[in-house]
């Protein structure tokens, strides 16, 4: 197997001199797959043994092949070889008892110190596994090996000496990028926007104007007094434009429609603010004025399918990209219109598995954010608890133990017609960022949960 080299050089003088030779790292497979992968990022290291568990053999065997699929891109990062540079050792651990596991972990720490090349380290992190496994291993290397802990909550990589004299080495913010962090969880990236997408920066840069217009502006808009249903922007325009966006086949009676150029849009009165925001429209060359009469009845021609998708909701993803690009966080570290699927996905070549809105990654941990610019969450529409079991959902699955989940709405959710979603939000640990307030104070909200300074 061929050398490979320390990544990154992020290693402090306290961890990993400059020129140690690589050694072996040891690591006890676990359902947080993070605990182990970010220690195998940090750390200089030539071999990795993986103890796996009954546990994460049966039920959880997916998590274990996960693991080893990072293990191994990060063996090939590092310029090795795979089949040299891993070794999984089996631990039949269900019915052990303390001196079973440590007689397990002694003969381990026996046969590797037996391996090891003139100064070559050994390192164990024993974050994973039972306590009782992980104070066998403890107790089993204890003298002979580096022990280390993965603090996630503490953002650090401690080492368990016996003085507590050894500082703990930081991770990194940015020691895992967005594509990075999704792999460890076992989903793969197929795209999004955000990133080094030139073209759609170009867009949303020119838009920016009328973006922060309907995000913090809209909202005030209202419509013309009387006609049911239909009292604020975000329940008119918004509405007509997600109105004339193709639509897939819903029975005989409703076949597939593609994209309607016009859009008609009753009780837009001509007022100041109205006629400010359509000028708007006509001038960022997403929609234009066929006809506005004195009874409020406005037809709108879009430019194209993209600029009414973009009226329909996507300018508060856009929003967020702008809070995202205001902040200063590497393009690696996050993405709009995220589009992922399980690893190894039998899923046919195309089809979405999943798609985020909006992901950060930051610390070490994901923020997952959904963006409901229409009336989703209202209790006339019946779908404010859909949006909230999904995104616990994405919270736990893409985001991993430490993940966040927000809800964005421009709308603001009356306390008492709302009430019942606020609450299932909080119980679900889903944060609600609303109304015209929240959506001016997001840059400042987010600039706090990722630990930044504005």
């Amino acid at each position: 197997m061929g050398a490979m080299g320390v990544n990154n050089g992020r290693e402090g003088e306290s961890m990993a001199e400059s020129n140690e030779v690589l050694g072996v790292h040891v690591c006890i497979a676990t359902e947080q797959v993070l605990a182990n992968a970010l220690p195998l990022r940090l750390l200089p290291w030539q071999r990795v043994i993986v103890v796996a568990s009954d546990h994460l053999r049966g039920k959880q065997r997916g998590k274990l092949m996960q693991f080893l699929r990072w293990a191994e891109e990060e063996v090939l990062r590092r310029g090795g070889v795979p089949q040299a540079g891993i070794r999984v050792v089996e631990l039949r651990d269900q019915g052990m008892h303390w001196g079973d596991l440590l007689g397990f972990a002694r003969r381990l720490a026996a046969e590797l110190m037996l391996e090891l090349a003139p100064g070559q380290r050994l390192d164990v992190n024993v974050t994973g596994g039972t306590k009782l496994m992980t104070q066998a291993f403890a107790t089993a290397f204890a003298g002979q090996a580096r022990l280390v802990y993965c603090n996630t909550q503490g953002q650090a990589l401690e080492v368990l000496d016996a003085f507590g004299e050894v500082p703990p080495l930081p991770l990194p913010p940015d020691l895992l990028s967005l594509p990075e962090y999704l792999r460890a969880q076992g989903h793969e990236l197929l795209g999004c926007q955000g990133g080094g997408d030139a073209v759609w920066w170009r867009g949303v840069a020119a838009r920016r104007a009328l973006t922060v217009a309907l995000v913090q502006e809209g909202t005030r808009l209202r419509m013309t007094p009387g006609l049911k249903g239909r009292q604020r922007l975000l329940n008119g325009l918004h509405g007509v434009a997600a109105g004339c966006l193709p639509q897939p086949a819903r029975g005989p009676q409703q076949p597939a429609r593609g994209f309607v150029q016009e859009g008609v849009l009753e009780g837009a009165p001509r007022s100041a603010v109205w006629c400010e925001l359509v000028a708007q429209l006509a001038a960022h060359g997403v929609a234009q004025v066929v006809e506005w009469d004195e009874w409020g009845r406005l037809v709108l021609r879009w430019a194209d399918e993209a600029a009414a998708r973009y009226v329909a909701g996507a300018y508060l993803e856009e929003y967020a990209a702008l809070c995202m690009e205001a902040l200063g966080v590497p393009l690696g570290q996050w993405g709009v219109n995220v589009r992922l699927r399980p690893q190894g996905s039998q899923l046919q070549a195309g089809v979405d598995y999943q798609e985020l809105d909006l992901a950060v990654v930051w610390g070490n941990r994901m923020w997952v954010v959904e963006c409901k610019a229409g009336q989703q969450l209202h209790r006339s529409s019946g779908t404010g608890q859909e949006v909230l079991n999904r995104l616990e959902a994405l919270k736990a699955h893409v985001g991993g133990s430490l993940g966040e989940a927000w809800l964005l709405a421009p709308l603001t959710l009356h306390p008492e017609w709302q009430r019942g979603v606020l609450e299932r939000a909080r119980q679900y640990g889903v944060k609600v960022v609303h109304g015209r307030q929240g959506m001016a104070g997001l840059p400042a909200m987010l600039a706090s949960a990722l630990g930044l300074k504005v």
